[in-house]
């Protein structure tokens, strides 16, 4: 942001910046005081929200997406509309494009008794969240890493690979 600030007649300038950066918001203030040598002073107080980072972390919402997806695990509720609402623009493209999105996605042919969050990694606007899935008491078990970014001050997933 640039602000320019003209005062005729001359005067002096002096800013104040400030900045806080919190989890869930980081806001600039700009104060900038001029004093005209009329004896007026102007004040301009400018805030701008940068960026918004989200309140709920990933893996609630690889957790959630997984039992709208996922209709064997605990909780699950099967419901493909919503769960496109955790997607982006791209994910959300090629899931309309092919039907069988959700088990070509998660390289299955049928759903898991369990998926449990492995590991959850996020570096500013982007996370990776790891899951591992398992059938009954079989040693077998698949994993996948969801990779997300923020959009709009939430978490989506942009990419499942299989691992």
């Amino acid at each position: 942001m640039v602000l320019t600030l003209v005062v005729v007649m001359g005067a002096s300038c002096t800013s104040d910046d400030t900045n806080t950066n919190a989890n869930t918001a980081e806001t600039t203030v700009n104060t900038i005081t001029a004093n005209t040598n009329q004896g007026v002073m102007v004040n301009a107080n400018i805030v701008t929200e940068v960026s918004t980072l989200p309140t709920v972390d990933a893996s609630t919402v690889v957790a959630s997406y997984m039992k709208l997806t996922l209709g064997t695990i605990p909780g699950a509720s099967v419901d493909y509309d919503a769960a496109t609402e955790y997607m982006t623009a791209s994910l959300k493209a090629e899931f309309d494009a092919d039907p069988y999105f959700v088990p070509s996605s998660y390289c299955i042919q049928d759903g898991p008794d369990t998926a449990t969050v492995a590991s959850e990694t996020v570096d500013g606007e982007t996370a990776e969240v790891t899951v591992e899935a398992a059938w009954g008491t079989d040693a077998a078990k698949d994993m996948w890493q969801f990779d997300l970014v923020t959009k709009d001050g939430e978490w989506k997933i942009d990419t499942i690979t299989c691992l």
